[in-house]
């Protein structure tokens, strides 16, 4: 399966290393790291919802079994 947001992670590599040489602030809005905090971001957020979800149904199944 593709991941809808593939990372490059030997371009985000590379453009730490570049900033970090020219001292440039790396771990701003734009740096380097951004692209990667954002896509774990993302992932341990559809966890979450999953988890929410899935926690959900098993309480609207029970509350269904106990109205029979």
């Amino acid at each position: 399966m593709e991941e809808k947001n593939q990372l490059d992670l030997e371009k985000i590599k590379r453009q730490f290393l570049e900033e970090f040489r020219s001292g440039k602030p790396t771990f701003g809005k734009d740096g380097a790291p951004g692209p990667l905090l954002k896509h774990f971001l993302e992932a341990a957020l559809d966890a979450e919802m999953d988890l929410h979800l899935d926690e959900e149904e098993r309480q609207n199944s029970r509350r269904a079994s106990k109205l029979k």
